[in-house]
């Protein structure tokens, strides 16, 4: 595993362009999701790999990623999956995987509030929820059309006309 520090590369930029590193705007946040994803496809290139995505339906939907930042992969894995459903399919392997250690991992990452974390802690505490900004996921009228969509685009059955009856 390697880490890289982006610290050095977005405070010469910040300064290129003029922007405040105390002033954490989108400017700020936006500014180092791009370095991070510069970084991850350049190191995918130089060892023939490729960035698989983590942005899903949901945050596509929203317009809740940076452009040319988090929302950028060679494969966007769950770019047609809706948020919720992200998180069930974590949640059912982690009780499923009948590896201890994993499971411990991935329920401590759906303890963890959604976050692009693009804002300095406060107090030790992530200071950036994205469900502050947006509402809580399960209950966002988008978050509902993501899931009852493409059923109601199937045709023929029974349950794909009264899905469309929901819709309407």
């Amino acid at each position: 595993m390697k880490e890289v520090d982006i610290k050095e590369a977005v405070t010469l930029h910040f300064r290129d362009i003029g922007q405040d590193m105390e002033k954490h705007d989108v400017t700020y946040e936006n500014g180092q999701a791009r370095e991070r994803t510069q970084i991850l496809m350049d190191l995918a290139n130089q060892r023939n790999g490729m960035v698989i995505g983590t942005g899903d339906l949901s945050e596509l939907a929203l317009g809740w990623a940076t452009y040319n930042g988090d929302h950028m992969s060679m494969y966007g894995v769950n770019a047609s999956v809706p948020k919720t459903l992200v998180r069930h399919l974590v949640r059912y392997y982690a009780d499923t995987c009948q590896d201890e250690k994993l499971s411990m991992i991935l329920k401590d990452v759906l303890d963890t509030p959604v976050s692009p974390e693009l804002l300095p802690p406060k107090d030790g505490v992530i200071s950036q929820k994205t469900e502050d900004l947006v509402g809580p996921y399960e209950e966002t009228l988008p978050e509902t059309f993501l899931e009852l969509l493409p059923r109601s685009c199937r045709n023929g059955n029974e349950e794909s006309k009264q899905d469309r009856r929901v819709l309407a």
